[in-house]
């Protein structure tokens, strides 16, 4: 039965003495392929008008072998023949110029099972030998075009699957598939700004006094040797960078070291040499981010940075957390005081994610090491917040300290002013310069922020690739589609038509054809839907499964 269509040929008065199949036997399967046996197994072969196996010709095949399954799981039938009965039957068609029945054989898995349909093929009985040959060669056409359908199916889901994937990944939203020029346009607008800014060195004028320090400091300890504060991370927002570095300076210019042995053979040293000691710090003394609070900030579920990404703090905090986060260590866990306040106790106005907040600067930071975002960032920035502006932040202040009578950490504002825990507003005398040049130490910026806008063209690029190689494999589905919808046709008409003439004494064709037995019965396709379309049915649907153990059937056939 490896063939599409196999042709056994036989006169009419040979047609029930001669085998329709020899040496048959048909093999037990589990629903994994691995063969299997059923104590009490038995089979039966059937002969029916339709193809939806209602009218059946009743006595019309029978078999030399047995019926019942051996240990091995195999029904050894033997030949399969036509009755009398199944004869006269197929004579039927010398009358029409082609006669198709349908041969099923039904399993029954035990005396209490439902027997189910194990294996089918359609039988033709043709006077026509050049028809039924032409019906041989559409049948293997129409075989060979449903396989090279079924594997453009396969490929057309895979694309489905893997364009959808990315758009999410992207973040492109609800934006169409079929609109990524434009898209594609704003991401080369992002690289080419990028590109632009490029990468900002750190400054560190304040720092060039311990030149010496820093050697004598390597030299010593030398692996727990870390460097400047300055050095450990980066600030892909210059404005954010020039701010951040302004207010916390004395934190940029501290010396890290890894453990405090190391620090202490420095300092040391420094002092033996008559050498200026500047500020060190050690890693493992260092204050780490206390995640445990988040547990009580039951007024609000999701966290800052969260919020962030998912655009619920407009469009600057998230272009700030992605270039801080992407690629680097994930962000901290952290809310607002007020989160931690019963909403029913808020002020009017007051809403979760205030008017220019912009999130926690350790979030807005980029770590150079991993995993020091907790550890280093974390000592350098301390609990900051960033506003877009002093009024936004000190509207915050109020609302918690007067109303909500909780405590609120220094607030760094893009406009170059600070509002410190205490409620002080700076003023000009400790303003921050306009310019990130001005400054004596401050946080560079990397080329990361280039790379991943670079990147993330690249998969935007290859995306449009992939919705155009979809789009051509859907082409492809519906051109072979239509093919197979005209071997049916020629089949049917074929089918359906009238005799040639030939004499009835020539020989008669019976031709089996492969047809899966659990496939829906009728000649029509069913709409193509993508895989990221479909949606489940709101009705029960009748399952196909085989019962009692879900077995399936197979058959060997000899030459």
């Amino acid at each position: 039965a490896e063939a599409a269509l196999s042709m056994i040929r036989a006169s009419d008065e040979t047609l029930g003495r001669r085998p329709l199949i020899s040496g048959c036997s048909f093999q037990l399967q589990d629903i994994y392929g691995n063969a299997t046996t059923a104590e009490g197994a038995s089979i039966s072969f059937h002969l029916y008008e339709d193809e939806q196996h209602q009218n059946e010709v009743k006595g019309a095949l029978s078999c030399t072998g047995s019926l019942e399954i051996d240990a091995e799981g195999l029904f050894r039938v033997g030949d399969v023949g036509t009755t009398e009965a199944g004869a006269d039957f197929l004579r039927r068609g010398d009358s029409a110029a082609a006669l198709d029945c349908h041969v099923a054989v039904r399993c029954r898995l035990g005396r209490r099972q439902k027997p189910f349909v194990a294996w089918a093929r359609p039988l033709c009985c043709s006077n026509d030998e050049a028809q039924a040959q032409r019906r041989q060669e559409l049948a293997s056409r129409k075989a060979s075009l449903e396989g090279r359908l079924q594997e453009k199916r396969d490929k057309l889901r895979a694309l489905e699957d893997a364009t959808v994937s990315a758009k999410e990944d992207l973040g492109l939203g609800t934006r169409s598939l079929r609109n990524l020029d434009a898209a594609l346009g704003e991401q080369r607008a992002k690289v080419a700004e990028a590109e632009g800014r490029g990468s900002r060195p750190a400054i560190a004028r304040a720092l060039s006094k311990f030149k010496t320090a820093s050697q004598v400091c390597e030299r010593v300890a030398g692996a727990d040797y870390v460097g400047w504060m300055v050095a450990q991370a980066t600030c892909e927002h210059e404005n954010l960078a020039r701010v951040l570095s302004w207010y916390r300076r004395n934190k940029l210019q501290v010396m890290v070291f890894g453990t405090g042995e190391a620090m202490r053979e420095a300092r040391h040293e420094l002092k033996e040499k008559r050498q200026e000691i500047p500020d060190m710090i050690s890693a493992e003394v260092m204050r780490r981010h206390d995640s445990r609070r988040r547990q009580t900030a039951r007024a609000c579920k999701v966290t800052s940075a969260e919020a962030a990404l998912l655009g619920q703090m407009g469009c600057l905090s998230k272009r700030l957390h992605e270039d801080a986060l992407n690629g680097s260590d994930d962000p901290l866990p952290c809310h607002l005081p007020h989160h931690h306040v019963d909403r029913q106790q808020w002020p009017d106005g007051l809403e979760a994610w205030p008017k220019g907040f912009l999130g926690h600067t350790y979030n807005l930071v980029r770590p150079r090491r991993k995993n020091t975002r907790s550890t280093v960032v974390y000592t350098m920035t301390g609990t900051t917040l960033v506003f877009d502006e002093w009024t936004n932040a000190y509207a915050y202040f109020k609302c918690c300290r007067r109303d909500l009578k909780c405590d609120v950490p220094t607030c760094f504002n893009l406009d170059g002013t600070m509002v410190d825990a205490d409620g002080v507003l700076v003023g000009t005398r400790a303003k921050c310069p306009d310019k990130i040049t001005q400054l004596k130490v401050a946080l560079g910026g990397s080329d990361e922020a280039v790379q991943g806008e670079r990147r993330k063209l690249k998969r935007l690029e290859q995306l449009a690739v992939m919705v155009a190689e979809m789009d051509k494999c859907k082409g492809d589905v519906t051109a072979t589609k239509r093919k197979v919808q005209e071997c049916r046709q020629e089949l049917d008409r074929l089918s359906a038509g009238g005799r040639v003439g030939r004499p009835q004494s020539q020989a008669a064709a019976a031709a089996f054809m492969e047809l899966d037995a659990n496939q829906a019965a009728g000649p029509a396709e069913e709409e193509e839907v993508p895989s990221s379309q479909k949606r489940p049915s709101p009705e029960p649907q009748q399952s196909r499964a085989r019962p009692s153990g879900r077995r399936r059937m197979i058959v060997e056939m000899e030459e």
